[in-house]
């Protein structure tokens, strides 16, 4: 398998206008938070899981996590959650996903935000695979970039592949290479459901 694929309309058009409903209405238990813990940021130089370029900024998120195999919690959408991400993956014939985690990440227009700015780019784990599946219609390239975890402190990156999101739209890749969001101009809100799986227990 590529480790990088993007396909759309990943969900039926039910499922995705269901999950948008959820996602965009006033009662969803979001959380505050920042597109990357504090404590990451606040010490990139001891932290090869992000890579604080020259374009790169952290800004406030909303969040709720569905699912973590590592640390359960007591979500009521972990089991929807984790049946829509089935449904994306057998798109790609895997039908016996292990999630690790999931959740939906809500982002909002950042105030004068340079145009070239992105988030911080990131890993999502060292192994494994990550998708990010995009629940509505808006503006805020999901960047790709060349670089993968190494183990070491890294201090640049280059871009491999902007990704505008789309409604339906999911990116599935492997979870050891660095990404980042990018806050929305135009729109009023971006949300994604990331999500991060192995293929077997052991990867």
């Amino acid at each position: 398998m590529d480790d990088l694929i993007v396909i759309d309309n990943a969900l039926t058009q039910s499922d995705s206008d269901c999950l948008e409903g959820i996602l965009t209405s006033a009662g969803f238990p979001y959380y505050e938070g920042m597109d990357i813990d504090p404590d990451r940021f606040a010490s990139p130089e001891e932290c090869p899981d992000i890579i604080v370029s020259s374009n790169a900024v952290t800004t406030p998120q909303m969040y709720h996590v569905c699912h973590n195999r590592d640390n359960p919690n007591n979500s009521l959408y972990d089991p929807y959650a984790c049946e829509l991400s089935g449904r994306i993956l057998q798109r790609l014939s895997i039908t016996e996903p292990i999630f690790k985690r999931i959740k939906f990440n809500k982002i909002l227009p950042g105030k004068n935000l340079p145009k070239t700015s992105h988030n911080v780019p990131h890993v999502d784990a060292h192994e494994g695979w990550s998708i990010v599946y995009f629940v509505n219609d808006s503006d805020g390239d999901t960047v790709i970039f060349n670089q993968k975890y190494t183990g070491q402190v890294q201090r640049h990156v280059t871009v491999r592949r902007r990704i505008a999101p789309s409604k339906g739209r999911a990116v599935i890749f492997k979870s050891d290479i660095f990404h980042c969001s990018s806050n929305p101009v135009a729109s009023h809100q971006r949300i994604v459901m990331n999500v991060t799986f192995a293929l077997s227990l052991h990867a």
